[in-house]
């Protein structure tokens, strides 16, 4: 039987607040290639990320279009939102989290309330605490135990994407605002 690998994914800032030395603690005794796009922060990041034992899992793709983002999207099995525990992440949608959804990728994402919500609600992803190493080794352990599942459950973010969160629905959104709010001062 041939031995699965999981493709992860995170395009974006990489940087100690989106916890990239926890995934990479977190990953390593598993079967895992972890696809890495965007920009590090800082060189002293960089020089200990690429020290670690794990970014040898690591396929560094540095800073993407928009279109090759997309791509890489496109042929990952999970991709991960992780955000550290700060204020100003703990109400924040981040904007990734949706492009993961409409590709129909299983997401992994930092256990915020409103992030949580969107995830149950849509049941296209888990939440965890991302500065647990045990936690994200376990996710993705049940992930590679439960593939086929983790897919179909993945395909669910597009359809909530059409159906609700999508730029349509947040400018109907705005005009109502718009128009409650010229009522008040029309008064």
């Amino acid at each position: 039987m041939k031995k699965v690998i999981l493709k992860i994914c995170y395009v974006g800032v990489i940087s100690e607040v989106r916890l990239i030395h926890k995934i990479l603690d977190g990953i390593k005794d598993l079967d895992v290639v972890f696809f890495l796009a965007g920009e590090f922060d800082s060189e002293n990041y960089r020089t200990d990320l690429t020290s670690n034992c794990s970014w040898k899992k690591v396929k560094y793709l540095g800073m993407l279009s928009f279109s090759q983002a997309q791509v890489l999207i496109k042929k990952s099995d999970v991709c991960l939102v992780p955000l550290q525990n700060l204020e100003n992440y703990r109400k924040a949608l981040p904007i990734k989290m949706f492009e993961y959804m409409y590709h129909k990728k299983f997401i992994i994402a930092q256990n915020f309330p409103i992030i949580e919500n969107i995830l149950k609600e849509s049941k296209c992803g888990m939440v965890i605490n991302f500065n647990n190493t045990s936690e994200i080794k376990n996710s993705i352990s049940y992930i590679l135990s439960n593939l086929i599942r983790i897919k179909k459950l993945g395909a669910n973010g597009k359809k909530i994407i059409l159906k609700k969160y999508n730029w349509e629905n947040e400018a109907q959104k705005l005009i109502n605002f718009y128009v409650k709010l010229e009522s008040i001062h029309s008064r």
